[in-house]
């Protein structure tokens, strides 16, 4: 079969599972937040914590300690399962340096994918409109906003702890890796079968 369909995914939350180590690493510096206030946006603007100190913990997390990380509930299993016939991209906006952790991660894991697309902190849109995904999953709903109003492409809200209270009022597909699967099994069967769901 010729995988020439592409699924864009984020890491960071989506293939990882970081939170409980960010909410640790934010307690080491001073700050006892819970797994699920562990976003960017919830600790800098909510809770106000320095952005050298959200950034310290971060960096600590996806980089100096990313190999303890846990891997998302199903991430492995759905996506060695997808590569078969699908190309997977992911799609990081970390900093240059630090995306060598991200690849030394997806092999130490065991987790196959075509390639690792950064950003360095830029947005994530000029990538998409190069790979054209069939969709792409992040769990971060303020960069899933910033693409559902361009149009890029069908848009996936992975759902985790730290996104557990957000109101998905733009109506994105949503859920864990078992919920990608089915979608994407759908879509499949759709073009093979020439009908519409």
């Amino acid at each position: 079969m010729v995988r020439n369909r592409v699924l864009g995914l984020d890491f960071d939350g989506v293939i990882t599972n970081p939170h409980g180590f960010k909410s640790t690493e934010l307690l080491n510096l001073g700050y006892d937040v819970p797994p699920e206030h562990t976003s960017r946006e919830y600790c800098i603007n909510k809770l106000r914590i320095p952005l050298s100190v959200y950034e310290l913990a971060t960096y600590n997390v996806n980089v100096v300690g990313l190999l303890d990380v846990p891997l998302a509930k199903n991430s492995k299993k759905v996506i060695n399962k997808l590569y078969k016939n699908i190309m997977i991209f992911i799609i990081t906006s970390r900093k240059n340096d630090e995306v060598v952790a991200v690849k030394e991660y997806l092999k130490e894991k065991e987790i196959k994918y075509d390639r690792v697309y950064n950003t360095n902190r830029g947005p994530k849109l000029n990538i998409l409109f190069r790979i054209k995904p069939i969709i792409f999953v992040d769990d971060t709903p303020i960069k899933l906003q910033e693409l559902n109003d361009l149009n890029t492409c069908p848009l996936f809200l992975f759902r985790n702890v730290a996104n557990q209270y957000y109101m998905n009022d733009a109506g994105w597909r949503e859920g864990g890796w078992d919920r990608i699967h089915s979608w994407l099994l759908s879509k499949r069967l759709e073009k093979e079968g020439g009908q519409k769901r």
